[in-house]
């Protein structure tokens, strides 16, 4: 075997531009020793003009290559990085899983917890109910004036304030027409108590006038919610998500019974009643019906099912449409299914622009009951999500 002489002259071949790829770095040969009479320093050789030219094409190509592969790998690292950026801040698999597990028990009753000075909710808060109002205000409805909240307990007079959640809320109606009852039969000294929600001055006067509650009754609205926060009422569904879910799919959630435990059963509660509950809890339904007739809120009349189904007047009737049926004791059947019924599609849908916060996170805020005796907190309740309110015989025995 061997090698032919370098030609030197194939150096200087001059390729048509047209045909040469970019220059490209070509890594140095180091000198092959002289043996058999060659020595090349430190280039390949090229045997000819159209060898020299598909070296420097294949020497281009594979450069080529290599920064091609370097891009994709640049940019898939920086698809990786975005990738785990946006699981990081939604993580739906957490919030499919917590779902799933609040699915499992919508059926179950709302949890108990401690009501007197060793609350959890006392607890939590790690300092007295007057001190955590203290840096919150509330503004009075009627007037407009704006006070300090703690002020509100600190005059002495009053003893319990009710914090409703929005005024477009269901737990916001069904407990302002129980205290409403409570006042006319005498059971609840209207100068003791004040109630307190959350929205605008507007929207608190519109809930006051739909309701009809005594002009007397003190009102206030926390525009911010901060008297909520400051007294750790729950927060509704999934607060740790608040960021990545829209606060109306968590009050859909709620409803489900999702971070709202309890809701599902007292759903049900109102079409298949409950025969066991006294007068004086189920006092105000007819009140309520009455009254929501009268303003209009449907339905208005429903059909004397047990006779001639000859359309009832509710103003007229009242919750009377269910004694031939089903007695006179206790919560009937359907009873309160109607009070939701008007609430629901006369009175908060109906004016939901006016009635709704601002800030729609608010929507799912929860409220609930503090009241004092000598100066003292004596009864602490928070609610436990839509429709699982404060129950008010419980209310109205610490008040006394």
């Amino acid at each position: 075997f061997q090698v032919a002489p370098f030609n030197h002259s194939a150096m200087a071949v001059q390729h048509q531009p047209s045909l040469v790829a970019p220059p490209v770095a070509v890594p140095v040969v180091p000198a092959v020793p002289a043996a058999h009479g060659l020595h090349v320093p430190g280039t390949l050789p090229s045997p000819s003009s159209g060898q020299s030219w598909k070296v420097a094409q294949l020497a281009s190509i594979g450069a080529g290559a290599v920064a091609l592969r370097r891009r994709w790998q640049s940019r898939s690292r920086r698809s990786l990085r975005a990738t785990s950026a946006v699981e990081k801040e939604t993580p739906w698999l957490e919030i499919a899983g917590a779902v799933g597990l609040a699915l499992l028990d919508i059926f179950k009753g709302p949890p108990e917890e401690s009501t007197d000075a060793s609350a959890p909710g006392l607890k939590e808060m790690g300092k007295p109910v007057m001190e955590a109002l203290a840096t919150c205000t509330v503004q009075d409805v009627r007037s407009g004036e704006t006070l300090e909240a703690s002020s509100l307990l600190a005059s002495g007079s009053t003893r319990g304030i009710f914090f409703l959640t929005h005024w477009g809320d269901f737990n916001s109606w069904e407990v302002a027409q129980q205290v409403r009852t409570a006042i006319q039969a005498k059971r609840i000294d209207m100068s003791s108590i004040c109630l307190v929600g959350i929205g605008s001055k507007t929207s608190g006067a519109k809930f006051a006038e739909m309701l009809e509650l005594p002009p007397e009754l003190k009102i206030f609205t926390d525009v911010s919610g901060s008297c909520y926060s400051a007294l750790c009422f729950s927060r509704g569904a999934l607060p740790q998500y608040s960021e990545q879910l829209n606060p109306y799919l968590r009050v859909f959630l709620m409803l489900l019974g999702v971070g709202s435990p309890g809701t599902i059963r007292t759903v049900l509660g109102g079409y298949f009643g409950d025969r066991s509950l006294p007068a004086s809890s189920t006092a105000w339904i007819d009140d309520a019906l009455r009254q929501g007739a009268k303003k209009g809120r449907w339905p208005t009349s429903v059909p004397d099912m047990l006779g001639d189904w000859k359309m009832l007047d509710l103003a007229e009737v009242g919750n009377g449409v269910w004694d031939d049926g089903f007695g006179k004791d206790g919560l009937r059947p359907f009873e309160l299914a109607t009070i939701r019924l008007q609430n629901m599609v006369g009175g908060i849908i109906a004016n939901w622009s006016d009635l709704a916060p601002e800030d729609s996170e608010l929507l799912v805020q929860q409220g609930g009951v503090v009241t004092t005796k000598k100066g003292e907190v004596n009864y602490y309740y928070r609610d436990k999500g839509i429709l699982t309110y404060v129950p008010m015989e419980d209310a109205i025995k610490a008040l006394q």
